[in-house]
């Protein structure tokens, strides 16, 4: 049982304390990070320990995960391969904020655990963002929210990117195209706004001086009883909205080093098909061919098999996972 104290003061008694229990769906949701608080026996590194440093170059691709599960779904496994897959000279990093234990890497997330530049490593919530104008929320807010996951994992990523910079990723966004061609700072736009999908800000002063921003704006109107508020969204369209007041509706979408592109890169309408990517001969326009693709609430089986099969989609964005979920079927 999840609780807090609020001291109050009573006309008769002084300094009473009372315990004042939160509502069913706030423990629910507090319920989906209790594991945080388990004996810490991750078989990772720490993000404390000074070994662990991705390189500056602002080339790291980052996934959060900030849910307690038992083992990572095959669905999350092959987007993290597909990141891989995409950028064999860039690290992947797989940010845990609970331990993980030898026996839950026997699954998908052992097998992505072969490539050579997947990396995975334990974040302590109270201390990776000690020192920031963050560390409040994690410490104390986020007992109160109804929204603890997708609040940690906001504020994860924004401080991820304002230590090492690189590009934060959700785990629904399958990989399809190498980023290496894009700018170093630049965020996708998604429904003529703004989305925290996927979001890259280097280390230079570009990157820093947004990523600071970002950092303050959402710190100094985080409200635990607004999810609108708290979306990361949100912040992102109020800080680069004061930067260029018409970054989202002009055609270049570009503003003073940082770039916003435009949804149909990110987000396509439809999949495109696989045979561009898969080098079948198929004659297509590279530059308008997707990076990303956006698969939350779905699964393999719901692609139209007669115009992407789920065996393509697997076996080309993230065969070993494919492989793996054969044998064990």
């Amino acid at each position: 049982m999840f609780f807090y104290t609020t001291k109050v003061i009573y006309e008769d008694y002084v300094d009473i304390e009372p315990i004042v229990i939160l509502d069913d769906k706030i423990i629910a949701k507090l319920e989906e990070i209790s594991c945080y608080d388990k004996d810490d026996r991750s078989i990772f590194l720490s993000t404390e320990d000074p070994t662990f440093s991705p390189p500056p170059k602002d080339k790291s691709i980052f996934f959060i995960e900030a849910a307690c599960k038992e083992e990572m779904s095959m669905l999350h496994a092959c987007v993290i391969e597909s990141a891989a897959v995409a950028h064999p000279e860039s690290k992947i990093y797989v940010l845990f904020s609970y331990s993980i234990t030898e026996s839950q890497i026997k699954g998908y997330f052992g097998k992505l655990l072969s490539y050579p530049n997947i990396f995975a490593a334990r974040i302590h919530i109270t201390q990776y963002a000690k020192g920031t104008a963050l560390e409040s929320i994690l410490v104390k807010d986020i007992k109160k929210t109804r929204h603890p996951i997708e609040d940690i994992t906001n504020v994860l990523k924004l401080v991820t990117l304002h230590k090492w910079g690189g590009t934060v990723l959700s785990s629904d966004m399958m990989v399809i195209r190498s980023f290496e061609d894009l700018p170093k700072n630049w965020i996708a736009k998604k429904n003529n706004a703004a989305s925290s999908k996927i979001l890259s800000l280097a280390k230079d002063d570009v990157g820093t001086n947004i990523t600071n921003e970002i950092i303050k704006e959402f710190a100094k109107t985080y409200d635990t009883k607004s999810r609108y508020v708290n979306r990361l969204e949100t912040t992102l369209i109020r800080v680069l909205k004061r930067r260029c007041s018409d970054i989202f509706t002009s055609k270049s979408g570009e503003c003073n080093g940082f770039k916003v592109f435009k949804e149909d890169f990110f987000f396509p309408i439809r999949i495109p098909s696989p045979a561009p990517y898969a080098d079948e001969g198929t004659e297509s326009d590279e530059e308008e061919m997707p990076y990303t693709f956006h698969i939350k609430n779905m699964d393999f089986s719901s692609y139209p098999s007669e115009e992407w099969p789920s065996e393509d989609l697997a076996r080309i964005f993230c065969p070993s996972i494919f492989e793996f979920k054969l044998k064990i079927n």
